[in-house]
Order: structure tokens, then sequence, then C-alpha cells
């Protein structure tokens, strides 16, 4: 039996065929109860329209039941889906199929709801751009979880699986060394595929002095990569080999054509034996469980990846200075993709720091408005 919304019915009996019932009718999901079948509706509650992803409601070919405790709902897109909140506009309505117009849907609702944030998932990428004294670095993956369970982390350099039972809270696992990269490509990262949604870090500690030399990041479940990104870093204190720019990228399917645009402050940038200026372009055919790192001794904020099929994106500096005092840390940071990019944000205040520094990157020629606010007291 099929549920659908045409008006019509063009299906014709057959008077040969004794063995089928026809039944036509001319109004929206009718056919539910047609010959002789019975209402599942009046065993369950409303039908609602149900496509995951960013598809437009006269997209959305797939319906489901409610139970009697649950509605239909209509969540606007696009919104962040990583980071420590996110905000969505979203309405719920009672009745069969009600979720069938996205825009008119939302036109009705004016609620601003703050959520718990979308970092959580199943499966992740992690990947380490080259470490400082990477003799003495360490790379982990911080899992955390309400309810444990139970994950298999693949490591790509040496086509390893190990299996980690997850306890309720904060899980550390130290990962094989073979994890960084260095310029190139090769095999180095980890995939981690589990059974409980959960949030990961990873980290790169290194263990050589009290200096620092360690930093982490945030990972965005796979099901959100995406194929455009637009690479944040910052600039690059020392010219040398210490404080270098860099990028890493892996994919998440075979023979999936790169293309990196690149965008730098001076100097020209080594890889498979050619140099490349700001503006040239930087093309590979990556294999799955391939990792690609390119690095600059100038800043490469601003260059653009994009590519066939969706990638998990790192950048950051190899040991840099935020305004050279102390030791030198490790920057690196998860890139989200272009479709999670937003036009609002809050930057907070960092309470140590004197000075800071606020990179805006866009896609498009676009008017930014900031607007400075200091509060001293709640």
């Amino acid at each position: 039996m099929y549920f659908s919304t045409f008006k019509i019915c063009d299906v014709k009996p057959d008077p040969t065929d004794t063995g089928k019932c026809y039944h036509c009718c001319s109004t929206d999901l009718c056919n539910n109860v047609g010959c002789g079948e019975q209402d599942h509706r009046g065993l369950n509650g409303s039908m609602c329209y149900q496509c995951d992803g960013k598809l437009q409601s006269e997209a959305c070919h797939q319906v489901t039941f409610c139970d009697y405790d649950e509605l239909c709902q209509t969540v606007q897109y696009p919104y962040p889906v990583v980071g420590k909140r996110s905000v969505q506009r979203e309405k719920c309505c009672n009745g069969d199929l009600c979720n069938n117009n996205l825009n008119d849907f939302l036109q009705t609702s004016t609620t601003i709801y703050t959520t718990s944030a979308e970092s959580k998932g199943t499966s992740f990428l992690l990947l380490f751009t080259e470490g400082y004294l990477l003799q003495y670095a360490t790379a982990k993956a911080l899992l955390t979880t309400h309810n444990g369970g139970l994950y298999t982390a693949y490591t790509f350099g040496n086509s390893m699986n190990e299996s980690w039972n997850l306890k309720p809270n904060q899980n550390e696992f130290a990962l094989n060394h073979n994890v960084y990269m260095t310029d190139g490509i090769k095999h180095a990262g980890v995939e981690l595929q589990g059974n409980k949604q959960i949030s990961v870090f990873g980290f790169s500690y290194n263990n050589y002095s009290n200096d620092g030399y360690s930093g982490g990041y945030l990972a965005i479940p796979t099901n959100f990569l995406s194929r455009r990104y637009i690479i944040p870093s910052f600039n690059v204190y020392n010219q040398g080999s210490l404080s270098r720019s860099m990028i890493a990228l892996t994919p998440l399917e075979s023979s999936t054509t790169v293309n990196i645009h690149l965008k730098t402050t001076s100097g020209y940038l080594s890889f498979k034996s050619r140099q490349y200026s700001s503006g040239e372009n930087i093309t590979a055919v990556i294999s799955k469980y391939d990792t690609l790192e390119i690095s600059h001794t100038f800043d490469l904020t601003g260059t653009f990846i994009s590519s066939s099929n969706p990638l998990a994106v790192v950048s950051g500096n190899k040991c840099n200075y935020i305004n050279h005092k102390n030791g030198c840390n490790t920057f690196i940071e998860m890139v989200l993709p272009v479709e999670q990019l937003d036009t609002i944000y809050i930057v907070p205040h960092i309470a140590t720091r004197v000075t800071s520094t606020l990179r805006l990157l866009s896609l498009n020629a676009s008017s930014v408005t900031i607007k400075i606010q200091i509060i001293t007291q709640w």
C-alpha cells in the first residue's frame, strides 16, 4: 500500500484479474484505508513528512507515523551544527502532513530556540598536522558520552582496528604515532565509528617542557562534512620551519578530486616538486584513508578548498605565537564547511588577553557591521 498526495487515481481495474482489489479516491491520503486496510493513523497518530538533510519541503517524498506524544516538526536551514550552542528556527504542528510547506510554515513562527550543540555523532575522522618536536608528541582522542558505548578506531597508517569500550563522561585514548602528517600524501589519520552518540576531541600533547607545544580541536561528525572550505589560520611569527601555516585533509570516499586555490601573503609553496604561489591551484586525486598536507612559511588564511566528495579538513600552525610571550604552541582546528558559516556571531572577551585579533572570512564580498559592547558586571 502506498501513501500519496496525488488527487486522482489513474489505475483502472483489470476485469481479467480477480485476485487484486482496486479502490480509487480523490483526497489526500484517502488510499490508506483502501480495500479494507486498517487505518494506521488510528493506531499511532499523525502522519508527517520525514526527510533528513537540507531538503526543501517540495523535494521530500517520505512520510512517517507519529506516536500520540509526538508532533510534526519543521526546522529552518541553514544553521550552525557544531559548537557549544546552536540557534535554529523551528515550529511544531498537529495534523497529517502539516509540515508540508517550509516557507509558509516558518513565516508564522518568530520564536528562536537555543538548543544543545549538534557536535555529537557516531562517525568521526581525526587528523594531526606535523607537530613541533615530534619525538616528544603524543596524539590523543578524547571521547565524551553520557551513556558509554562501543567504538572502533581504524588507524590509516597500519590498517589496524582497535575496539574501545567507553565509560560515561570522558574517555582518553593514546593514538599510534603514525597519525602525524608530513607534507605530501600518505596514510595518516584515524576513523572512529560506534554505536552511541558522542563528542570527540583530537589533541596533540607534547611533554618536552612546561612551555606548551600542545593543541587540540573539536571534531566534526562525518555526516556534517562537505565539499567546500575556507581556511582559517594565523600570522606566521617566524618565517622558518617552526611556525609555518599548515593544512591537512582526507576524503570520505576514494577517487576524490581536490582543488586547493591558494591564498597567501608572500612566497612560494612546494607540493610534489612544484612551486605554487598565491592565486594558483593545486589539484590532486586522493583515495580514502589517504591524507594530504601542505605547509607554507607564510599565512594561508583565505585558501579555498573544493572537492568532488566530502572532506575532513584541519588547519593551523606547527608551533606559533600570539604575542611571542613564553613558548610557542601548536595551532590546530577542524574547519567548518562553508555551508555552516552564518551571518551573526558573538565574540567573547578573553579576560587575560590585553589585545585580541578578530579575523573575518567570507565566501563572497560582504558588508559587515561590528558592534563592540563592554559588559562591566553580570
